[in-house]
């Protein structure tokens, strides 16, 4: 049989690398105390006076959202319906500003009504009190409004 020289220079590398592996393995296990097993590290701690302290500046605008104008907050105040009678008020007319119903939806138990006044939307319940309005009935095709002693219903698409 005969070997080139590649293949025995590769046998002998194998034999090679098997054997220190199998050496620093057998070192490992027949721990010698009166053997000299390397330097030894220093576990000595270093004191340090002062850390260095940091501080995290949260002050800049998020990357992730751009800019957007700050919403005006709206003043919508909830006044309760009472059930009984109600006064009569003098007549008085009242101005009515334009006003759009937009549409109603029910989140839970509660319908919430989504109406343009004067071109500014807004979000309210039965009861509520925006500017000089009350909502007084809400349905899914229109809305009961009082101005003052006047009532006026809006409907979602108003007949033209």
């Amino acid at each position: 049989m005969e070997f080139s020289k590649k293949v025995l220079f590769l046998i002998v590398a194998v034999l090679l690398v098997w054997g220190m592996i199998g050496y620093r393995i057998i070192s490992a296990l027949n721990d010698d105390s009166e053997g000299n097993s390397g330097p030894v590290k220093s576990t000595a701690t270093k004191m340090v006076d002062s850390l260095p302290s940091y501080t995290i500046s949260l002050n800049y605008r998020d990357p992730f959202f751009p800019a957007k104008p700050v919403a005006r907050q709206l003043s919508v105040v909830r006044k309760p319906v009472a059930s009984s009678e109600r006064k009569a008020a003098p007549k008085v007319a009242e101005k009515w500003e334009e006003i759009i119903f937009l549409g109603c939806f029910n989140s839970g138990k509660v319908q919430i009504l989504t109406v343009r006044i004067a071109g500014e939307e807004i979000f309210v319940r039965r009861g509520d009190l925006y500017d000089k309005y009350t909502f007084e009935d809400i349905w899914m095709d229109s809305v009961r409004i009082r101005n003052g002693s006047e009532v006026k219903t809006f409907y979602k698409n108003p007949k033209k």
